[in-house]
């Protein structure tokens, strides 16, 4: 397997092909350059062009380095995770796990969005479960399931995940919900403030709170180094829910924008976060009528 020879090489070697792809596809070839300063300006409109830019490549080279530390952390030993993510507030976690409750944790695509979710099992020493968009391509998206399960969480397909989740409502463990993709037209979603522009948000990780009358954290990710990770747990809703909406959302949302606000450079901008506005929505649209 690929990722099993990649991660056996050098790490300054894996983060020197990183620069160099980077160097390739992002200053060469220019991979979603309008794309992905077009975005920063939007969320950072007091940056000048020279920051917005400084950003950008910033992020470049982080967005290689992801993908490359996720690729070496194939390897890594429990000793591995201890000494690269630090686990802040996790505690409250493990006294709801202790409980026998299920724990949502949500969190955006900031840094890596790989390893806190690859690591928690071991540091936390819970079970694991987390959502997943399938890809088009079943033999990479087996790959990447198998990757993503070495070291012991276990994936869920988002249209499957809740039904497998109520079916096991009384397992007690931590579930990973990544979510701030860009809901599909047409499905169900909340649009809120988000830097201070109407934005979609996915309303999954409300829906299974309620449904299982689970605890929701937030997790905020910031690098502190190169292969340096601190992920910091904050409290955002504590059941009993009623079936109205629990602002779980919103508050997850204002965490997230105070996360990217942290560290910019972290954010995956070349992410098209904004591909329809509120008015183009046909959910809306059809609310309407």
């Amino acid at each position: 397997m690929i990722f099993k020879i990649i991660s056996l090489l050098p790490q300054w070697l894996v983060y020197l092909i990183a620069d160099f792809l980077w160097f390739l596809g992002f200053q060469v070839f220019g991979y979603r350059r309008s794309i992905i300063r077009n975005n920063i300006r939007t969320c950072f409109p007091e940056f000048t062009e020279k920051e917005v830019k400084k950003t950008a490549n910033q992020f470049g080279r982080q967005f290689l380095y992801v993908l490359g530390e996720a690729i070496y952390a194939y390897r890594f030993t429990e000793e591995d995770w201890k000494e690269r993510v630090e686990m802040r507030g996790s505690e409250k976690v493990r006294g709801y796990i202790e409980q026998g409750k299920t724990v949502l944790v949500a969190y955006g695509h900031m840094t890596n969005w790989e390893w806190p979710f690859l690591s928690m099992g071991s540091l936390l020493n819970v079970p694991i479960e987390f959502l997943y968009r399938p890809m088009e391509n079943n033999g990479v998206d087996k790959s990447l399931l198998t990757f993503r399960e070495k070291h012991g969480g276990t994936g869920l397909p988002k249209d499957k995940a809740i039904r497998h989740i109520l079916k096991h409502k009384d397992k007690p463990r931590v579930i990973g919900i990544i979510g701030d993709q860009i809901p599909s037209r047409g499905t169900d979603k909340q649009w809120l403030d988000f830097f201070n522009k109407e934005t979609a948000f996915y309303q999954g990780s409300e829906k299974i709170a309620i449904a299982t009358q689970s605890p929701v954290f937030f997790m905020e990710v910031l690098r502190t180094g190169r292969g340096r990770y601190q992920c910091t747990f904050h409290e955002i809703a504590t059941p009993p829910y009623s079936k109205k909406h629990t602002g779980i959302i919103k508050s997850y949302a204002q965490h997230l924008e105070q996360n990217i606000r942290k560290q910019p450079e972290g954010y995956l901008w070349s992410h098209r976060r904004w591909k329809y506005t509120k008015a183009e929505d046909p959910t809306i649209n059809e609310q309407a009528k």
